[in-house]
């Protein structure tokens, strides 16, 4: 077992952004023959009864081998709350990414992991939905108005004739 406190006092702070998995690439050079690379991550938040960080979620790639150009990987970030039944549902409010150069049961000195353009992707489940939607016509145009349960960086507009199937109109 590991306590994370021993280790780190934040990680990668999150805002409330949920994780959903991460993907990047990695090329990796072992030691000795076997041997493999790893990359975990491991969710937590801070709890203000114990002044300690709680692991509330975690994901893990344990089996990156060697090969001499980079591959494209994806890591599953899972709560534990879905993991050990009863444990704690907490959001992450950190992200702690662990990148291991073995994943054997003894560490191998010059073993090597590289990773490149890693990117934290988000469920994609929590789009912002769309309440109090207004449209204002004018003799060309149509004004549209409304407000989002949650911040959203882009919309998508699907619009047709009266009677369009949804799927089958003209989007912006």
């Amino acid at each position: 077992t590991m306590d994370v406190n021993d280790y780190v006092s934040g990680g990668l702070p999150l805002d409330g952004f949920r994780p959903a998995s991460l993907t990047g690439n990695y090329k990796y050079q072992s030691a000795a023959s076997g041997d493999n690379g790893g990359i975990v991550l491991v969710g937590t938040h801070y709890n203000p009864v114990t002044h300690h960080r709680d692991i509330v979620g975690a994901g893990a790639s344990l089996s990156l081998t060697d090969t001499p150009t980079y591959i494209p990987f994806t890591i599953e970030y899972t709560p534990l709350s879905d993991i050990i039944p009863g444990s704690s549902a907490e959001a992450p409010d950190s992200l702690i990414v662990l990148i291991l150069s073995s994943a054997s049961q003894n560490m191998q000195q010059g073993s090597m992991l590289w990773v490149d353009n890693l990117v934290l992707w988000s469920a994609p489940d929590t789009c912002a939905a769309i309440t109090g939607i207004n449209a204002t016509a004018g003799i060309h145009d149509v004004t549209l108005t409304w407000s989002t349960t949650d911040p959203a960086d882009a919309f998508e507009l699907e619009y047709g004739t009266v009677g369009v199937e949804p799927g089958s109109g003209n989007s912006i």
